[in-house]
């Protein structure tokens, strides 16, 4: 498992459990943290899920769109390539441009030499 740990100087502790997976990056905008989780799928194959977190109160935050919390919060289903913040409530993804997340699709998205992305923006 992955966590946030953060220790204050009075030596008090708060961690945030970040779920399994590899850690893949990170951006921060003012007091949120939106990390990219990957799961590796036998070195073929990643797919990452992101989880935001609030840094002051060490608490995840859900995105407003249940479909797209499921689709990109819940559980690592594409490759996302691309990570951004645009304003401090909405977010920018590149994400693999394929109809469906099985192992299949996603395998043969990787071995496209120019594999497309599309951009999904999410409202936080």
């Amino acid at each position: 498992h992955l966590l946030l740990v953060e220790v204050i100087d009075s030596g008090a502790v708060t961690t945030v459990e970040l779920g399994e997976g590899i850690y893949a990056s990170a951006e921060v905008f003012q007091q949120q943290a939106l990390f990219l989780i990957a799961e590796n799928e036998g070195n073929e194959v990643v797919r990452h899920k992101i989880l935001l977190v609030n840094l002051e109160t060490m608490n995840p935050v859900q995105p407003l769109d249940s479909q797209l919390t499921a689709r990109y919060f819940e559980q690592a289903l594409y490759p996302i390539t691309k990570l951004e913040w645009l304003s401090e409530t909405l977010i920018r993804l590149e994400v693999a441009d394929i109809d469906e997340a099985s192992y299949e699709a996603v395998a043969s998205w990787y071995k496209e030499e120019d594999a497309a992305v599309v951009v999904v923006e999410i409202a936080l």
